[in-house]
């Protein structure tokens, strides 16, 4: 059962680095902006769920979420900040790694049994579904800051402006032969 559970884990991570790669490329920010945008997305989803299920689950939920939505971005860039510090001398924080651990463990909970569960006939309702989409997006948080730190760059738009600025650029300061033989133009006369 390790085995597996280390198979889907590993599978889950190369495809986590492959997306925050996309995402670093795409739009030149880090895994902590792209972490945040989900850890938000998925506490407002959980104070919606908690609505739909009845008024007061979401009354408990929201100032919970809201707060958790709130504080979260920084705590994530805090954290993202300590690890590419310590990789910049050649180390790793231990405290950045122990949640690392944690959010391993957090990550595939989410992304296995809250989807089964909420697929289980007279289980499944509207509000389990919910709760498997907002896991989902928790998951996909925990599993995002586990990926490689990516330094921020410029977007894709930015650079593929900045070339064709420089192509332009290069084509006005050099000269260009248009391959005419003024020559030939006097023979033809």
């Amino acid at each position: 059962m390790t085995n597996l559970y280390e198979r889907f884990d590993k599978f889950m991570m190369n495809r986590t680095n492959e997306a925050v790669q996309a995402w670093n490329w795409t739009t030149g920010r880090t895994k902590s902006d792209l972490a945040s945008i989900l850890t938000v997305g998925a506490n407002f989803a959980l104070v919606c769920t908690g609505y739909d299920h009845n008024v007061h689950t979401g009354n408990i939920l929201a100032p919970i979420c809201l707060l958790n939505a709130a504080l979260s971005p920084r705590y994530l860039k805090k954290r993202e900040e300590k690890e590419i510090s310590a990789a910049e001398r050649g180390l790793k924080d231990l405290e950045v790694e122990a949640q690392k651990q944690v959010e391993k463990l957090i990550g595939t909970y989410y992304m296995t049994v809250a989807p089964i569960v909420a697929l289980i006939p007279g289980i499944g309702s509207t509000f389990s579904r919910d709760a498997m989409i907002t896991s989902g997006l928790f998951a996909a948080s925990n599993y995002v800051m586990r990926a490689d730190c990516l330094p921020p760059r410029k977007n894709a738009l930015s650079r593929g402006l900045e070339k064709i600025r420089e192509t332009l650029q290069e084509a006005v300061l050099q000269p260009q032969h248009l391959g005419l033989n003024y020559s030939d133009l006097e023979e033809i006369k």
